[in-house]
């Protein structure tokens, strides 16, 4: 399944990521990794947003936000979302899924939540 993927994915990459930075504009959000590396996505770019949540909580992070757009995406940690207020540029998007993130802030198991697609704006 798709979402056992990410769910790997998701653990994986935010092992030892302490140095990551986020950098949000009103064009884009910048995920620079400690390798220099970035992940970027422009925001009328945007595809699709979900929200996957672990069982990991509550001692670790356990939700992250995917951003994916028709020329790139990344994954921001609920820490990094809440510094640069991502909530409030996702708040700007038409008809966002507002369930869909309650159940995603209550759930404490592996799941993936859509929020937005492009189709539905």
């Amino acid at each position: 399944m798709l979402f056992s993927h990410i769910f790997d994915y998701v653990a994986k990459l935010f092992r030892g990521r302490k140095s990551e930075t986020v950098t949000m504009t009103d064009e884009a959000i910048t995920r620079t990794l400690s390798s220099g590396e970035a992940e970027s996505v422009r925001f009328d770019d945007l595809e699709k947003v979900y929200i996957v949540t672990t069982d990991q909580g509550p001692f670790v992070e356990d939700l992250f936000y995917v951003l994916k757009g028709h020329h790139g995406s990344t994954i921001i940690g609920q820490e990094w979302a809440s510094k640069v207020k991502l909530m409030e540029m996702l708040f700007k998007l038409p008809n966002l899924d507002l369930e869909q993130i309650l159940r995603a802030m209550a759930s404490v198991e592996n799941q993936a939540f859509v929020i937005w697609r492009e189709d539905w704006a």
